[in-house]
């Protein structure tokens, strides 16, 4: 029993030395030693761990009242290991502070908690798994000498602290102690005391803290929110400062030194906010958002520090700062701005002063640095990026605009010294208009620079001081003597805080030069390896993307905001049209667009697998600042052709000669200047817009297509064709230079163009057999015909007669109806008064969208997805022909925007004479395949026709077609010769003719006589109509009149009266100057009648 008891004794010691492992409570109402946090951390001194170690914090507040003795000292305990580590954190659901306030008026408090030499430690402010902040740590010292922090992670002799983690924490200091005194939130140092518990920052580290990670916490109240001081010997190594916020938008709360680190090694900062810098202490001349002296192989990545404020008293002010020996530093994607300048100091935005011996390797790239403003009574300036001193220094991508107004010499870029300096691809801009502005300011000779080019340069003063002022951009690259590729152009920016590139930014988009060590922007977004663009922002309009795979779309069904990616083989026929931001094809991938489909790219196209665009396929690119990047293969077919007849040809892709129509073997082009056909070889490249002309072969008599691929870089946005002029006006031969569609309508309206053509297109339709002794033959001893060109402007087109490949379809008995197909050459007539220097412009809003916008040369349906304004056409064909074939078309039409004079782009002059046959309207001394007048339309009038035939014999004159308010119009033909007057609505007129030209034999008219009250007009079914004063008056022999309704040509209704029930009706109140009505009557057995007449 004696055994028994004394072993049952001796089991609570046994207890208390055990190691510790395993999840704790503290909590004041616990036995000893979790009763307090200073209890269980000495416990676990004491014992060590043997295993994991939880203190899980249970109060609400920890304190001196509570029986907390501070600094609660962590030191090196047994067992402890990577596995083995020690976490301090709140108990689940529970929000804690830990207070420590100093015991008397001199004896202060150095920190709540001291890592002294100790390992594996971590401080996890979150009472779950999250990242939420509930665990408040509060350094309560109220001596006003005494240097302090908040954690203090210290050396213990030989022995560094390593494997410290401190996260989800607020640190903060309840009261300020004197300026000149350290006043942090985590100082990483030796563990030396001076008098009165006064840390002795003096003093660096005795050995190699390593391994800490410090990430998101906030820092309240402190003046330096992270220091880490290490000496030159035993430098602190892997520290990880990562998603922490520091600073106050209270003056007297805001840090001066945010962080600071002195002799460290292997370390990134990245993603802290530090918002509001200030420093109070007068006797400390600066004030910097971070701080490195004598840094090795670190990044400080993608920061943001805004808010820095330098006031009176204070000489220096840097968001980021770096000194003494430097090597393998990365300074990127950090976003710096609002810095001001309210009293007499210096800004060094961006500051490196370094040693000027060691080779820095310095790279500072993708940064964004702005709103940088003096506004105190200083003569000093202000500077984006400073190199005060330094050896190899890489200055890549960064965006830097001063633009607030400075004093003195301010500049974007302040060079004091330095050597190997390597500056590509940046944008310095100072739009300040007080003090002296510049781009650059350099007081280090040309030879510093190793590389200086692709840069942006621009101020409202001077771009640049080397060796004196330099105002232009011509006269920097002349100092530099690099710098050729270096533009002076200003950004659109998003803001004056925000440099993203918005918008278009044509002068300036991707003007840079490839860099691969900066393969992605300010935002990791992948840089063009072509032409990426200058700054820190690689301007992409899709930063949404969705990857085919060949069944699926990865992130839903692209659209104009969204990038389409094929990872995957793509066929439109089977899984429909592509609406896309961007295209990129990846490696060994298929896209096939199919006849009558399409892909529509608002911005760039990029091909590293296969783009098929199968013949009446289309890519369309909308944007004109789109690239096109990688080869594509384009399948058109030509028209139906015989022994001998030529194509009209015009490349889609860059790179093509004519050598690339295998089945030609004669090639022209048409010369402007001397109006006339030119020969070209087969080794001709064919011009992005020109036009050529390429034969059949001769050794085969049966019809064929002829089908070629054009395979190269696909042409995209602005093209500009010079044109030249013969003395007496030309024609040019052009082409659509697009593997989509072309509008016409878009391509003649164009302000530049509307000055250079006169507005009708022609379009060659293969309609007449070739054979010898032909009419308007074309150039050879084989004759090509004249009748065989249709025309198009903006009033309509013409088309020629029936096919005469026998048996097949073809273009030429179907009309122009404004899309010129990819591939197709086609004629415009160049005017007179042309521009001496002129050029044709295409461009990407000229381009036809949608379905089947692609789909023959010449003749296409009508434009979808273009942005004209609609005209109101009203219009009607009229043609000649005779039994054998020969025939001719003219168009009139009333059409919104033209005139009854000669108007450029409705008015179109016959194409060629000594044709078979060729009718035409005739406009004072010119005879017109399409004649536009202008609204609203006369019924009066009377349009003169001439004709001319090398054949004589019989002719007919009839209607093919008509549109608009001739649906409901009569049309006469009047031949003066016979004194004859023909409804052309009824049917045709035939009449014979000698050979010749006949202007004054036929006439077109609209109304075959006058009606009036003296002259009424039975319409039908014994009910006469005719105009009665103003009104109209109706009388009826048989059925009584019940409604009667009065349109105007536009279909609105003036005049309305129902169950009239009489035989007689006139109007009254009808109010409207002369025009064109329609008269609706409806009799009392619901019999319809409808008459167009002139009131």
């Amino acid at each position: 029993m004696k055994k028994i008891l004394l072993l049952f004794l001796l089991l609570p010691f046994i207890g208390i030395s055990q190691a510790l492992s395993g999840n704790y409570i503290i909590k004041s109402t616990n036995a000893a030693p979790f009763n307090t946090l200073t209890n269980a951390v000495t416990r676990i001194n004491s014992v060590g761990a043997a295993g994991p170690v939880v203190f899980l914090l249970d109060d609400t507040s920890y304190s001196n009242t509570t029986g907390e003795t501070f600094p609660i000292i962590i030191t090196q305990f047994t067992g402890t290991s990577a596995t083995n580590t020690l976490t301090i954190k709140p108990n689940i659901g529970k929000t804690v502070t830990i207070t420590a306030t100093n015991r008397n008026g001199f004896t202060g408090v150095p920190a709540v908690i001291e890592f002294n030499g100790a390992d594996n430690i971590i401080i996890d402010g979150n009472n779950a798994t999250g990242t939420t902040r509930n665990l408040t740590l509060i350094n309560n010292d109220a001596v006003n000498f005494i240097d302090r922090t908040v954690l203090w992670v210290a050396s213990n002799g030989a022995n560094g602290a390593t494997n410290i983690d401190i996260r989800n924490t607020i640190l903060k200091s309840n009261i300020r102690n004197q300026q000149a005194r350290q006043l942090s939130g985590i100082y990483s140092g030796s563990n030396e005391l001076g008098l009165n518990n006064n840390i002795n920052i003096n003093n660096a580290a005795t050995a190699n803290n390593a391994t800490t990670k410090i990430t998101n916490n906030e820092f309240i109240n402190v003046r330096q929110g992270v220091y880490i001081n290490s000496s030159a010997t035993l430098k602190t190594s892997k520290t990880a400062l990562e998603s922490n916020i520091f600073g106050s938008t209270i003056n007297t709360e805001k840090p001066s030194l945010p962080i600071y680190m002195i002799n460290t090694n292997d370390f990134t900062i990245t993603n802290n906010v530090i918002n509001g810098v200030l420093n109070d202490n007068t006797g400390n001349p600066s004030i910097s958002g971070i701080t490195i002296e004598n840094g090795s192989n670190y990044n400080i990545k993608r920061n943001t520090i805004s808010d820095v404020i330098l006031t009176t008293n204070h000489i220096i002010q840097y968001a980021i700062f770096i000194s003494g020996t430097q090597t393998n530093g990365v300074i990127s994607e950090n976003k710096i701005t609002n810095i001001k300048n309210t009293g007499n100091g210096i800004i060094r935005t961006l500051s490196l002063q370094m040693n000027a011996t060691t080779s820095a390797n310095m790279l500072v790239a993708n940064n964004f640095i702005s709103d940088i403003t003096t506004t105190g009574t200083t003569t000093n300036g202000a500077s984006g990026i400073q190199i005060q001193s330094g050896r190899n220094i890489k200055l890549y991508h960064n965006s830097v605009v001063l633009n607030g107004n400075q004093n003195n010499i301010s500049a974007a870029l302040n060079i004091n010294a330095g050597t190997e300096l390597d500056i590509i691809n940046n944008i310095f801009g100072n739009t300040s208009t007080t003090g002296t502005a510049y781009s650059v300011y350099s007081t280090v000779a040309a030879s510093s620079f190793l590389n200086i080019d692709y840069n942006d340069y621009y101020s409202a003063r001077h771009i640049g001081f080397l060796g004196g002022n330099r105002t232009t951009l011509a006269n920097w690259q002349t100092a530099t003597t690099k710098d050729r590729n270096s533009i002076n152009v200003i950004p659109t920016f998003v803001s004056i805080a925000d440099l993203h590139l918005s918008g278009t930014n044509a002068a300036f988009d991707d003007k840079g030069t490839p860099l691969a060590i900066i393969p992605t922007d300010i935002d990791e977004e992948s840089r063009s390896t072509v032409a990426p663009d200058m700054g820190a922002d690689e301007y992409n309009r899709c930063k949404i993307s969705s990857t085919w795979n060949g069944t699926n779309w990865s992130n839903g069904t692209p659209t104009l905001s969204i990038k389409a990616i094929i990872n995957g083989t793509y066929n439109t026929q089977i899984h429909g049209n592509i609406t896309t931001c961007e295209l990129t094809i990846n490696t060994e991938k298929t896209l096939t667009i199919t006849s009558g489909k399409f892909v529509e790219v608002q911005n760039d196209v990029t091909v590293i697998g296969n783009l098929i665009i199968e013949n009446n396929g289309s890519l369309i690119q909308n944007d004109d600042d789109a690239k096109s990047t990688g080869i594509i293969n384009v399948i058109r077919n030509s028209s139906f052709m015989k022994q001998y007849d030529y194509t009209y040809w015009s490349s889609p892709v860059a790179g093509i000669k004519l050598s690339n129509f295998k089945e030609s073997y004669l090639y022209y082009s048409f010369n402007d200047a001397v109006d006339n056909w030119q020969f070209e070889s087969e080794n001709t490249i064919m011009a992005p817009g020109k036009g050529y002309i390429a034969r059949a072969p001769e050794n085969d008599l049966a019809t064929q297509i002829v089908s070629t691929t054009f395979t190269g870089v696909p042409f995209t946005g602005l093209i500009e064709l010079p044109i030249a002029t013969a003395e007496t006006g030309s024609l040019g031969l052009i082409g659509n230079p697009y593997p989509s569609a072309l509008n016409a309508d878009a391509f003649l309206t164009n302000a530049n163009n509307k000055d250079i053509l006169e507005g009708t297109l022609y379009f060659w339709t293969h309609n007449t057999a070739i054979a010898a002794n032909t009419p308007n033959p074309g150039s050879g001893v084989f004759a090509y015909s004249g009748d065989d060109y249709a025309s198009y402007n903006l009033t309509g087109s013409t088309v020629t007669t029936s096919p005469a490949l026998s048996g097949k379809t073809n273009n030429n008995n179907n009309r122009p109806q404004g899309n010129i197909a990819s591939g197709q050459g086609f004629f415009a007539e160049i005017k007179e008064t042309a521009p001496a220097t002129k050029k044709l412009v295409f461009n990407n809003s000229m381009r036809v969208k949608g379905e089947n916008g692609n789909t023959q040369f010449f003749k296409t349906k009508a434009a979808k997805g273009t942005s004209n304004t609609t005209l109101e056409k009203n219009r009607v064909w009229v043609n000649i022909t005779n039994e054998q074939g020969a025939y001719s078309e003219m168009l009139l039409g009333y059409i919104t925007g033209a005139t009854n004079g000669y108007d450029n782009g409705y008015d179109g002059k016959t194409f060629s004479s000594d044709s078979f046959v060729s009718m035409y309207s005739i406009l004072g001394e010119e005879n017109l395949s399409i004649q536009g007048r202008s609204l609203p339309f006369d019924e009066e009038d009377s349009i003169p026709l001439g004709f001319e035939n090398t054949i004589g014999g019989t002719f007919s004159v009839g209607i093919d077609s008509f549109d608009g308010f001739f649906t409901n119009q009569e049309v006469f033909l009047h031949d003066k010769k016979n004194d004859a007057t023909v409804n052309l609505k009824q049917g045709r007129y035939t009449f014979t003719t000698e050979k010749g030209t006949f202007n004054d034999r036929f006439e077109l008219k609209f109304k075959d006589k006058t009606l009036g009250v003296e002259n009424p007009e039975l319409v039908q079914n014994g009910i006469v109509v005719f105009k009665n004063g103003s009104q109209i008056q109706l009388v009826s022999e048989e059925k009584n009149i019940q409604d009667i309704t009065i349109y105007n040509i536009l279909g609105k209704s003036i005049y309305q009266k129902k169950n009239i029930n009489t035989l007689e009706h006139t109007t009254n109140g009808i109010q409207t100057q002369k025009q064109l009505v329609i008269v609706k009557i409806k009799t009392e057995d619901g019999l319809e009648i409808t008459k167009k007449m002139m009131l």
